[in-house]
């Protein structure tokens, strides 16, 4: 019986076989006993395709289960390594002077978009950093909107007066 490897059961290269002799060099008829040989070796033969086949089987589950213990830990590691980096360790303060900082670097009144998302951003990142924007009230103070005079812009403004009273 050839060795297997004791982890997935895979056949060691070293311990498959291959037959030496050939009975095509001549193009005579086999003989009795060359054709019981030839039939032996041959059964063999196809015992040891079955067991590269099972060899084949058993590596491919082996990578397959691999790549996805890889997948797994770099999807973790992806995840995790920015835990790490030294802002996430910055107090809540600080945290919030800096996103304070990006909002007050964008003209609200001229630059809407890039006002909102100076505003809006530092929420998307995390739980620690929505939680430190969503608190810090001054980032919330100003309220933008376009309003267009062809739909109806005073409407729109006595809502706005509305909803913040």
């Amino acid at each position: 019986m050839p060795a297997r490897c004791p982890s997935c059961g895979a056949l060691k290269a070293q311990d498959i076989e291959v037959p030496s002799q050939h009975f095509t060099k001549n193009l005579a008829p086999l003989l009795s006993g060359q054709r019981k040989e030839l039939k032996a070796t041959l059964v063999h033969l196809w015992q040891d395709i079955a067991d590269v086949e099972l060899n084949i089987s058993l590596l491919k589950e082996a990578v397959h289960s691999l790549i996805r213990k890889r997948d797994l830990l770099t999807n973790y590691a992806e995840i995790h390594a920015p835990l790490l980096q030294p802002v996430m360790c910055c107090p809540p303060e600080v945290l919030s002077e800096i996103f304070l900082w990006e909002a007050r670097s964008v003209d609200w009144q001229s630059e809407m978009q890039e006002y909102r998302q100076a505003v809006i951003l530092p929420g998307q990142v995390c739980m620690q950093w929505r939680q430190v924007a969503f608190s810090t009230a001054e980032l919330w103070a100003r309220l933008s909107c376009r309003l267009k005079s062809e739909e109806g812009g005073n409407n729109l403004v006595s809502m706005v007066q509305a909803w913040l009273k």
